[in-house]
């Protein structure tokens, strides 16, 4: 409830009478009804009409207005809604807020609803969290192909370094013996051997950022709320990216700092 009141007993919803006249009612709107019809002003108080057959309408009293929900599908605009007392429908669907395990509730809530109406045929109770799941297929199988092709192309990149690091390792063994011999410390050997792969990892994180912001609107067609430009979004694959780059070039830095001067310069000389 943003504003106003919930149903209680003795509510009734807009009708018609035994005569097809009308007979006034209450209901609740929610912000999008609040905002279409009444300019954002608070339509508590206000009196509307609600069709009930052809060309005759009941009045309806605003008694509150709710949030905005998705009615039928999670990525569909929020549009104007009117909720209305139960009344004698055919087929319905009752939502219970659960602070538990809505699974384990199941039992008590079918007999407590065979008790409150006996003529009520209970079809199935399900957490509502299946019918997220449901609307969400298509995000999930997306996210998981994805996921795969990106853990591929992290595989390949992360080959990709190691043989630069190597490589650069193995062309420079000489003079990195002679640098060692010279009193160069770790870091400066490990700086020197990975600044070409270096200058690739960044050539690379500011293409993708700037293919992924570029791209921004088809991206985020296929995400549900979350922005292709949100900081964490961002800042993840720059994140990996550097752990990657740490691990594929570890072991030919490990080596590039441990090589023996004097064997390097006998070998080589």
């Amino acid at each position: 409830m943003v504003e106003g009141r919930d149903f209680r007993s003795g509510d009734d919803a807009p009708s018609l009478d035994a005569g097809d006249h009308p007979v006034a009612g209450v209901g609740i709107v929610n912000e999008a009804f609040a905002r279409y019809y009444f300019a954002g002003r608070s339509p508590v108080g206000r009196r509307v009409s609600m069709r009930q057959a052809k060309d005759v309408d009941a009045p309806l009293d605003i008694i509150g207005v709710v949030a905005d929900t998705a009615y039928r599908h999670v990525r569909e605009p929020m549009r104007p809604i009117v909720f209305v007392p139960y009344g004698n429908v055919g087929d319905g669907v009752l939502l219970v807020r659960s602070a538990g395990d809505p699974v384990a509730l199941a039992p008590t809530l079918g007999r407590l609803l065979r008790r409150q109406w006996p003529e009520a045929r209970v079809r199935e109770i399900r957490p509502a969290a299946d019918f997220i799941a449901t609307q969400m297929v298509v995000e999930r199988l997306l996210a998981r192909l994805t996921g795969v092709f990106a853990g591929l192309g992290l595989l390949l990149a992360g080959i990709g370094l190691y043989a630069v690091v190597n490589d650069a390792v193995i062309q420079r063994r000489k003079e990195i013996g002679v640098r060692i011999a010279l009193g160069a410390q770790s870091v400066d050997v490990a700086r020197h051997v990975t600044v070409g792969a270096l200058v690739l990892v960044g050539l690379g994180l500011v293409a993708g950022l700037g293919g992924g912001v570029a791209f921004g609107r088809v991206i985020g067609a296929l995400l549900f709320q979350v922005a292709p430009t949100e900081p964490g979004a961002l800042a993840r694959p720059l994140v990996i990216l550097a752990v990657v780059f740490a691990v594929a070039s570890l072991p030919p830095v490990l080596r590039a700092v441990r090589t023996d001067p004097v064997e390097t310069l006998r070998n080589d000389g």
